[in-house]
């Protein structure tokens, strides 16, 4: 059976990746330094020529990916291959589409610059965050978690019950990509201090 990803979902991941290292794709430039920053998270490549029919920069025509690239791709922002990102995705699908009620979220736009945030998930993890702008923020403090002190993050929402998705995460000056807070039980409490 030949593999044929779902062009939804690969649109999806494109994007995703395109955030995580804060470039459109629009120029030849930014290819290269896909190139690099792919081959620097996983210790694979991806030809630049492959990269750019992906995203069908300069009238490339996109042919169906091999899985290995997609694998690679999903892999650069943090899952383990492309399915175990489309499984991550049906998730948030299913979560969305249904009729949720977030007991509490927190909007970003409704954060002035210094305000702390305390995020807590399973089991017993804490960490505490400052809102520096630009939808960014940097850890303070934390407790049994990978995240460290002075990490800066991303995010446009935090809500109770849900996966926390960080991006553009940089720890030790060394830009990590994607991260996701709890994907099975989400964030138990959101507090502003």
């Amino acid at each position: 059976m030949s593999f044929i990803p779902d062009p939804n979902i690969l649109k999806e991941l494109k994007k995703l990746v395109c955030q995580a290292i804060g470039r459109q794709m629009d120029c030849a430039s930014d290819f290269t330094i896909l190139y690099d920053w792919v081959e620097k998270k996983t210790h694979k490549s991806l030809g630049t020529n492959t990269l750019k029919r992906l995203w069908e920069y300069g009238g490339e025509v996109m042919r169906v990916p091999q899985k290995a690239t997609c694998d690679i791709l999903a892999q650069s922002i943090g899952f383990r291959d492309f399915e175990d990102f489309q499984q991550f995705k049906a998730t948030e699908d299913d979560i969305s589409s249904s009729n949720v009620v977030l007991t509490k979220h927190l909007d970003t736009k409704d954060l002035s610059i210094g305000a702390l945030v305390t995020l807590t998930w399973q089991p017993l993890r804490r960490c505490l965050v400052e809102y520096i702008g630009n939808n960014t923020f940097r850890v303070l403090d934390r407790e049994k978690t990978k995240l460290k002190i002075g990490d800066t993050f991303q995010t446009t929402c935090f809500a109770e019950g849900q996966p926390l998705m960080l991006y553009n995460l940089v720890q030790n000056s060394h830009a990590v990509g994607l991260y996701i807070i709890d994907r099975k039980n989400g964030l138990s409490t959101v507090t502003v201090e």
